[in-house]
């Protein structure tokens, strides 16, 4: 199973990266750390390879984990089967549309078919372990390919968003709402910032959830004082 992943994966690589670019255009690659020194750092490659579909494939989110423990391999199996229908509608549009519009090309060796096919016809249990902890035991075929790679600090990381692990979340929450803090809902947010935030941030959306949380709060506090409409007892 491993060697044959391995295999499919080199191919991908071979055919998709290497076989397309004779030309090397490739650059350093590198990302904007705009927010920490206010110089913007520019790659000059014209191709962006992007891991895309590897937690969709190889049971890389924590929900994975759940539904495994609820359902065994067949429960785990139809969790990402949901997740690589929502992939092409979710992230695959929007991605392409922002890399071709900053002039590169997004390649996604991970939903290479060879590699796409290999992994349908994997076991559940040759791509995952979940008797091993968070950061050994989802992913496991790809984190042992790695080990073998020589990639041994890679191995045992869990697994952390990237606007979560470059900070990009929470400068944006902080350029929208004043502070991470009031983006999740723990501090008062004036009207005027989660209206503008609704206008490209997606703060329409954190202002709706933030109403039915309240709305929550109150039934509980109905349910907790017996049912009465202001904390007593309805007669």
């Amino acid at each position: 199973g491993e060697a044959g992943w391995k295999d499919a994966l080199t191919h991908s690589q071979r055919r998709k990266v290497r076989g397309n670019n004779s030309d090397g255009a490739y650059g350093d690659g590198g990302v904007s750390s705009l927010g920490m020194t206010g110089t913007p750092v520019i790659s000059g490659a014209r191709v962006v390879l992007s891991g895309l579909g590897a937690d969709e494939q190889l049971a890389g989110y924590a929900r994975h984990r759940g539904a495994y423990l609820r359902g065994g391999g067949r429960g785990l199996k139809e969790e990402m089967e949901k997740d690589l229908e929502r992939l092409w509608r979710r992230n695959l549009g929007r991605d392409d549309r922002v890399i071709c519009d900053s002039g590169r090309e997004l390649r996604l060796p991970f939903l290479d078919d060879d590699v796409a096919e290999y992994v349908r016809r994997c076991d559940v249990g040759s791509l995952v372990d979940f008797t091993l902890p968070r950061g050994q035991g989802e992913k496991r075929v790809l984190r042992m390919t790695a080990a073998d790679m020589g990639l041994g600090v890679s191995v045992k990381l869990e697994k952390r968003a990237i606007q979560f692990g470059s900070r990009i979340a929470k400068q944006s929450n902080v350029r929208t709402f004043g502070s991470n803090r009031k983006a999740n809902g723990k501090g008062d947010v004036s009207l005027a910032a989660a209206s503008s935030a609704g206008k490209g941030e997606g703060g329409g959306e954190w202002e709706g959830k933030k109403e039915k949380k309240k709305e929550k709060k109150k039934e509980k506090k109905k349910k907790k004082n017996g049912g009465g409409e202001e904390g007593g007892v309805a007669e």
